[in-house]
């Protein structure tokens, strides 16, 4: 699949500065519909079945009916929060320290020894990974590529290349993929491009991208950056509209 960067850059910027003067009112509901998007979608790459009444139930603090429904809103609501941490500091230096941070918002606790030690990738992602001896520095290696090629890396391809390499040292036991998306988007906002999300019936395309080399992956951020524009020019309409208008 093809994109122009160029192309899509101005489109991008357009639409911006179009939903920058949009009524305030439009772009509450906007918001408010895109959060809880991103958390339907992203739980469900992670392979946590939640209904859009969850994620709305988990949002206005409500109390679980039982026990696993309770566990299953305050799940809605770590992927919340780590996700609003992503989005405070987008400028700041991706770091080590910053992916535990993330770990710790998701997994709704600390845990001093959350670095993978076994051998394969877990949950319901089997691709290769990195040894255990190897994650820190494939880590530092992904992380330092970034902030080198800040200046003659396209974002787009910054962010799909550390998704990649973050995927494949995949550091933590739990919530390895999350991590590398949130990481991916935060350069993505750094360059004040929309962050990316990869919709739930794409979940098993993303799965078995991860196995192989990073082309796949860049196929399917291409068609979810392509189509989060689409839908922006729907629900502000397009800027190319709005001059004519």
């Amino acid at each position: 699949m093809e994109l122009s960067y160029i192309e899509f850059d101005e489109r991008v910027d357009a639409q911006l500065a179009l939903e920058k003067r949009a009524r305030k009112g439009l772009r509450r509901r906007f918001d408010t519909q895109f959060q809880r998007s991103r958390l339907y979608h992203e739980l469900h790459l992670e392979g946590v079945a939640v209904a859009q009444d969850d994620v709305e139930r988990a949002l206005k603090g409500k109390e679980g009916t039982d026990y696993c429904d309770g566990v299953l809103l305050d799940r809605v609501r770590c992927f919340d929060a780590a996700w609003r941490r992503m989005e405070e500091a987008p400028d700041a230096p991706l770091t080590m320290e910053v992916l535990k941070e993330y770990h710790t918002l998701l997994n709704g606790a600390e845990d001093e020894k959350c670095l993978r030690n076994s051998a394969g990738a877990t949950e319901q992602y089997k691709h290769e990974v990195v040894d255990p001896e190897g994650i820190a520095a494939s880590v530092e290696e992904a992380l330092a590529l970034v902030e080198k090629n800040s200046h003659t890396r396209h974002p787009i391809e910054a962010a799909i290349d550390l998704h990649f390499a973050l995927i494949r040292a995949w550091p933590f036991d739990t919530w390895s993929a999350a991590i590398a998306r949130l990481a991916a988007n935060r350069v993505l906002l750094r360059n004040e491009i929309f962050p990316v999300i990869i919709a739930a019936d794409l979940r098993q395309q993303y799965y078995q991208a991860m196995h192989y080399d990073h082309t796949r992956l860049r196929d399917l951020y291409i068609e979810a950056l392509q189509s989060q524009l689409d839908l922006r020019e729907r629900f502000f309409g397009a800027p190319r509209a709005a001059a004519r208008a």
